[in-house]
């Protein structure tokens, strides 16, 4: 008996899920990302689904690349958009394209732990668990709402591990990040560690 004791004593604790704020803030602390990704995207007008992949780059506080493994590129530097395919290249406003804007919107903020900013835009549905968390996302403003549905963020710790989005017409589209390279900084020195 007092073996089991011992053994129950000495075993690791199982970590209780930790709350949203929490879970921002360590998110914050994550300065710059770098990963693999792999897009699906379903359209009802299409049989089969288009996929693609390559590197996706998160600089914070608001930078945010997408370079495919055929070379065509989407570049965000705050409102600033430049897309790229093939030997051409285009630019515009990220605040004229409302429903791009608040998927970028809603990665960014998760990105950079911005809970704020997450809350005045979307309402929130955080589901924590032991060994990882999801946020779903649903616009607030109504006009946003009937293009883009939910936006579902999956992530283990301080990382993002899945996008999904449900389009207010049923289309879908997922992107997966896989080999991610982490810097995070904390504490009042902002020291930072390199993680993968």
């Amino acid at each position: 008996m007092a073996a089991i004791g011992l053994l129950l004593c000495t075993a690791d604790p199982i970590a209780a899920p930790i709350d949203l704020e929490t879970r921002m803030r360590s998110l914050a602390q994550v300065t710059q990302v770098e990963a693999e990704y792999r897009e699906t995207v379903e359209l009802s007008l299409l049989d089969q689904p288009l996929e693609s992949r390559g590197h996706l780059r998160y600089q914070a506080p608001d930078h945010l690349s997408k370079t495919s493994d055929r070379g065509d590129a989407v570049h965000i530097d705050g409102d600033r958009v430049e897309v790229i395919e093939g030997d051409s290249k285009a630019q515009f406003m990220i605040s004229d394209q409302a429903a791009l804007a608040s998927v970028v919107l809603a990665l960014r903020a998760t990105f950079a732990g911005n809970l704020d900013r997450l809350r005045r835009h979307f309402e929130l549905d955080y589901q924590p668990r032991t060994d990882s968390w999801t946020l779903a996302l649903t616009p607030r403003e109504r006009g946003i709402g009937n293009i883009v549905q939910t936006i579902r963020i999956t992530g283990v710790e301080n990382r993002i591990d899945r996008l999904e989005i449900v389009e207010g017409n049923g289309d879908r589209r997922s992107m997966r990040l896989s080999n991610q390279r982490l810097l995070a900084c904390s504490g009042p020195d902002k020291d930072c560690r390199s993680t993968q």
